[in-house]
């Protein structure tokens, strides 16, 4: 019993260093070519220090027990097969996890200069039409004057409370119906 505990928590405890170091190490570089074969020769050369540090750890707790010293011998290769799998799954699980997270940040990130592109474009755009709206306007307001001076007066004051709307206007800030209509009929008036 006892030397079954000793035997499991030196192995366990050396492959979970191992886990850790495998861990650390691909969080920090990860090959963009031939990530297969780094991988495996990374998990080869791990079981191997493992397999061959458990042993001696083992051999050396145990010196005096001949039966499990010639158990540990005929034991190596199927210790070595076990820890190159848990180790292989480990640095698989990593990589893919580390990939995830690149992923994700990468796509934040081309989103967020979608949403940049966009607004640059809709201020572009909306700095190239207010002027000529402007113009625009105040030729129809100026027209307004001959014909009918009273409803000039009135388009003055929807246009100044729609240039004053339009530079305030935040694209996030919901408007509201009443608002809209107020805009279209001025816009109506104007075409008119």
């Amino acid at each position: 019993m006892q030397v079954s505990v000793a035997d499991s928590l030196v192995t366990n405890t050396l492959l979970a260093v191992a886990c850790i170091i495998l861990s650390n190490l691909l969080g920090y570089y990860q090959p963009k070519n031939e990530t297969i074969l780094f991988i495996l020769v990374l998990t080869l050369m791990l079981a191997l220090i493992i397999t061959i540090a458990s042993k001696f750890a083992l051999n050396f707790l145990f010196i005096d027990n001949t039966t499990y010293q010639s158990f540990l011998n005929l034991s190596l290769l199927v210790r070595f097969i076990i820890v190159f799998i848990f180790l292989a799954w480990c640095a698989l699980a990593n990589i893919l996890w580390y990939r995830l997270e690149e992923q994700s940040a990468t796509q934040e990130r081309l989103l967020t200069a979608q949403n940049l592109s966009k607004e640059a474009e809709l201020n572009k755009l909306r700095h190239q039409l207010q002027p000529h709206f402007l113009f625009n306007s105040l030729n129809s307001v100026y027209a307004l004057t001959i014909v009918n001076p009273k409803e000039a007066g009135t388009m003055i004051t929807k246009l100044a409370s729609f240039l004053r709307g339009t530079l305030k206007r935040d694209d996030e800030v919901w408007v509201s119906v009443g608002k809209r209509w107020n805009i279209f009929s001025f816009i109506w008036i104007l075409k008119r």
